[in-house]
Order: C-alpha cells, then sequence, then structure tokens
C-alpha cells in the first residue's frame, strides 16, 4: 500500500502519497484502442456493444457511449514479455443494432519496456448496420379515386452508400445492390467477383444419416460414390428462401466411397435442411465484381455492376482469404401485389436511396429516402397519377 501523509495548511490538511509512482507498465493502460463509427452516418457508436479478445481473456472490454472502445490491463501483469516479444490478438465487436466484426492486431515488443508502455490504436472502426425491410403500398389516384396498382415495379434507382449533406448535395454513388440468401460467410475486398451460375442435379444415391442444422459443418451419408473435396451440395434446392449450395471440403471416415462417410463442409450451415443433392454448377456469365468491401454476415453486397446477374440467380462469391462461397441473390426492387403492396430484399450499407415506382402505364414517382435503421422496418408508399 502506498504511504500517505497528512500536511495541514491553515484550516486544511491534505493527505498525500510520498511513494514514487509506480512503473508505467504496473499501471492500468488502454492497452489497444479502437474509435466505433457507423458507417452510414460516420458517426460514434453509441449503441450498447461489448468488446472481448478471444485469445486473451485476461484483457478488460471497454466501450465507452460516445464510440471510444479498446482492451485494457495491466501491461505488466498481462503482456510480462513484451520487452522480447510481439503479442498478436484478435479484437470482437459486437453492439446492438450492428453485426458482430472482428480484427487482427499487434502489440509490437518494446525494449525499454517496463518503463516505457504505448497502447495501439487502430483508428476508426466502421460497423456495418444490421438490414431493414422497406416495404408500402403503389395506389393510383383518378380524381378522388384512389385504389390499388398491381403488378407496379418498385426499385432503387439511386443510392448513396453514407447519409449525404445536405449542403453539399454529393452526386449517387455508382454501386448496384444485391441482397443475398444467407448472409455471407467470409470477409471479402473490393474487386471480389460475383459469378452466375447454372444448376445441374448430378444422379446420386447416398442418404442423410444425420440432422443438419444451422451452423453444421458436418454430416453423415450413406455413401459417397462420385463425391470429393470440391464437388457442391445443394440443399433444399426448391425452398427459394432456405436452399444453400456449399463445396465439400473433405470426406473422412470410411475405407470406400460405398460405405457411409462424414461430409466436411467449407462453410457452416445457416438453416436447418431436409434434403441434399449433389449439383454441378457451371458458369453462365462474365464475373461482375464488388465496389465495396464486405464483412461476414453482410446481408447487402455494393457491386461495380450486375449485367449478368437476375434476382433469383445462384453466384458465386471469389476473393480475399477464404475459399468461394454461393449464394442467392435479390437485386434492390420488388413488384406490388394485387393490394398494391410490396416489399424490397433485405436492406443495409446504404445512407440514402432513391425509390422509383413504375407501373409502365403512367408517369413514374421517385422518392428520397434515408433509411431508419433502428427501425426493422420503412414504410414508403406511392401514388401514380
Amino acid at each position: 500500500m502506498a504511504r500517505q501523509a497528512p500536511i495541514a495548511e491553515g484550516s486544511w490538511t491534505y493527505v498525500i502519497n510520498v511513494d514514487a509512482d509506480p512503473p508505467m507498465a504496473q499501471q492500468p493502460w488502454a492497452l489497444v484502442e479502437v474509435d466505433l463509427r457507423d458507417e452510414v452516418t460516420t458517426f460514434p457508436v453509441t449503441a450498447f456493444g461489448r468488446i472481448t479478445s478471444p485469445d486473451h481473456p485476461e484483457f478488460i472490454g471497454v466501450v465507452r457511449p460516445a464510440g471510444g472502445a479498446g482492451l485494457m490491463g495491466v501491461p505488466a501483469n498481462v503482456l510480462p514479455k513484451l520487452n522480447s516479444t510481439n503479442y498478436p490478438g484478435v479484437i470482437r465487436v459486437a453492439a446492438e443494432g450492428y453485426l458482430p466484426d472482428t480484427q487482427n492486431f499487434t502489440i509490437l515488443s518494446n525494449p525499454a519496456f517496463p518503463d516505457s508502455f504505448q497502447s495501439l490504436n487502430l483508428g476508426q472502426w466502421p460497423l456495418h448496420r444490421l438490414p431493414i425491410s422497406i416495404f408500402g403500398r403503389i395506389d393510383l389516384k383518378v380524381g378522388s379515386t384512389i385504389t390499388p396498382v398491381s403488378g407496379a415495379a418498385i426499385r432503387i434507382t439511386k443510392l448513396w452508400t453514407q447519409v449525404p449533406s445536405p449542403v453539399l448535395n454529393p452526386p449517387p454513388d455508382p454501386f448496384l445492390l444485391a441482397s443475398l440468401r444467407p448472409t455471407l460467410s467470409a470477409s471479402r475486398p473490393v474487386g471480389a467477383t460475383l459469378t452466375r451460375h447454372a444448376i445441374a442435379v448430378l444422379p446420386s444415391t447416398f442418404v442423410l444419416l444425420s440432422d443438419m442444422q444451422p451452423g453444421s459443418l458436418t454430416l453423415k451419408l450413406s455413401n459417397t460414390i462420385g463425391l470429393a473435396a470440391g464437388e457442391v451440395l445443394a440443399f433444399d434446392r426448391v425452398d427459394p428462401d432456405h436452399r444453400e449450395f456449399i463445396a465439400i471440403a473433405a470426406i473422412t471416415g470410411s475405407s470406400a466411397p460405398s460405405q457411409p462417410a462424414t461430409v466436411e463442409l467449407r462453410f457452416p450451415l445457416a438453416f436447418r435442411h431436409g434434403t441434399a443433392e449433389h449439383v454441378a454448377l457451371v458458369p453462365g456469365g462474365p464475373p461482375d465484381s464488388l465496389g465495396v468491401s464486405a464483412i461476414a454476415g453482410d446481408t447487402v453486397l455494393l457491386a461495380n455492376s450486375l449485367a449478368a446477374i437476375s434476382t433469383g440467380d445462384l453466384v458465386e462469391i471469389s476473393g480475399g482469404v477464404a475459399t468461394v462461397e454461393y449464394r442467392t441473390v435479390s437485386l434492390g426492387s420488388s413488384v406490388s401485389d394485387v393490394r398494391g403492396l410490396y416489399r424490397l430484399p433485405p436492406l443495409s450499407r446504404v445512407g440514402q436511396i432513391e425509390l422509383t415506382a413504375n407501373d409502365g402505364v403512367h408517369s413514374p414517382v421517385a422518392q428520397i429516402l434515408i433509411p431508419n435503421y433502428d427501425q426493422g422496418q420503412n414504410r414508403v408508399d406511392f401514388i401514380l397519377s
């Protein structure tokens, strides 16, 4: 315990610490600092969040209301060999309303440690909002009569990746929006490619011997005849809302293809499934490329072009460290039903959009929307005339 000494001065008495300050490394420090930002507003993230380091549980995660966050500790206790050893690790953030995300870091060795210590600042960390749903109704007004419009096309005709300044009034960004199902399994950099594939079902005789639950990386089959690493399995292929296509990583646990075996998948399943089929995927067009990088869990990709891709297509996504993955794509459009109602595919990654409704008969109507990501659903109605 530090020695303390009282000092009287007039009617005041002070208690002071007469010991020398401990070495820097024996005091609490921010070990790794980050500045959490909303990617579409660039404002600090004020939502409740949690910071952890999976491989350094001894580090203490701290998140402040103004977006500042990081990992704390007493360096001498948690980085005892820093004078000669680097400390690599992973920092993970989970904030309400945002996708979880991770970054790698390395606290570099410091020969002057423990007398000297400097925290590692990773700078701004833009977090991606969870997707929202945009829905509404299309009506036609003739005189004082309003009737629902069936078959009207609603699509995103312009987008801005960040909420634009009303003073500067910047032009829209040149990207096209593609919504994925299921969500992205791995991070993809700018320039990653999207290639449309045709599907051919191949003959097979295997029977499923295990349940296929969300998160599963393996399944048991009665045989693996015709299967090998790199071949693709389709799960619930005819269900547009839950179908998945995942390549095989390895086959283990059998001495011959005719015997039961365990199939390891390259990525975990997103949904529960009841059927699996062996399929061949044939490229059906030239690749398009990403104009904005994406992280694991993203629902929306922002592409430089989508000339060869339509809603409902299966695409191969490649680029970055991870192997290829396959996803079903929906473009930023919808069609109103007999009641005039529409719903767009899930939306995120954008700060502002222009929506246009067009029934092919009357003048198209456009509206500007700044999505409210704090609400799960945003309603936008149109009236044609």
